[in-house]
């Protein structure tokens, strides 16, 4: 109900005075929450964020909160020559805040249609429609963002993916599509590529206007079951730590395997396991169930 009404009215908005309220409204509640519950607003006692969020206020559908955390994930980035990627750059305010929080040491590979929202699916993502968001100019990101350092892929992703580097992987990438499909294929793409302890911060988890965001996330947590992820109201983080995981399993599983091998050639080659003298991991096995 909630949601279709919002909805509703953000049908009979101006388009920039529906943006605008997006990025005031959250504001004016971290005010209240600072005024009832004493909340500290650490984004506002961190210089160096305040200054490059000014850069970007008129630019950002972020409110400071929000844009504070991804900020601050960036800014941990220990790993030289860490790759960073966005899926949704809208007009590249967070991007650019990435870049500020690395100091500009990083490579940034952006994706977006800079057209609007591709085809949505009504199932999933009943309040989107398909060229929602098409404000920005690509041309004009670009000049916002006019560096080498950053790599545009302008169309419909997934297929504008195909233009990565097979080995390319990556330290950090922010989702921010809102829609079913193009998280799924986000994840998809994405989470294999992460390095060990790389971070996926996926923006509007907790909107209800992106619910098909939200299914596409959970049903894709409960298929990898990841060691660490965050949630808040707005934004989900996936950690990856698969890679340090299969080098363990690998490790532990090889004498298994190996016997498996040799068991393998003997058995082609007619030879009779069981009569053999050695001992092996599997004749123990079978001499202790005995």
């Amino acid at each position: 109900m909630i949601s279709q009404l919002r909805y509703y009215v953000g049908l009979c908005l101006p388009v920039s005075l529906k943006w605008r309220l997006v990025r005031v409204l959250p504001e004016l509640v971290n005010l209240l929450a600072l005024f009832v519950q004493g909340m500290r607003r650490v984004w506002d006692e961190d210089e160096s964020f305040s200054e490059a969020y000014k850069v970007v206020a008129s630019r950002s559908l972020s409110d400071k909160r929000r844009a504070y955390v991804l900020y601050s994930v960036a800014k941990n980035i220990v790993t030289s020559g860490a790759v960073i990627a966005e899926l949704g750059v809208y007009r590249g305010a967070t991007s650019y805040l990435m870049d500020r929080a690395t100091n500009g040491r990083h490579q940034f590979h952006l994706f977006d249609t800079f057209e609007g929202l591709p085809e949505t699916d009504p199932n999933y993502d009943p309040f989107w429609k398909s060229g929602d968001m098409n404000e920005p100019e690509f041309e004009e990101v670009k000049r916002f963002l006019p560096d080498e350092r950053f790599h545009f892929y302008k169309g419909i992703f997934p297929e504008t993916a195909k233009a990565l580097p097979e080995d390319l992987t990556f330290s950090l990438v922010h989702v921010d599509m809102d829609i079913y499909q193009s998280t799924v294929d986000a994840l998809q793409l994405f989470y294999p590529r992460m390095v060990p302890g790389g971070i996926i911060v996926i923006d509007d988890y907790g909107l209800l206007t992106c619910g098909g965001l939200k299914m596409a996330l959970d049903q894709f947590r409960a298929v990898i079951n990841p060691l660490q992820s965050g949630y808040d109201a707005l934004q989900a983080t996936l950690i990856q730590q698969r890679t340090h995981l299969e080098v363990v399993r690998k490790e532990a599983l090889k004498p298994l395997l190996l016997e498996l091998l040799e068991l393998r050639d003997r058995m082609a080659a007619g030879e009779k396991v069981a009569s053999r003298r050695e001992s092996s991991v599997f004749s123990r096995f079978c001499q202790k169930e005995k």
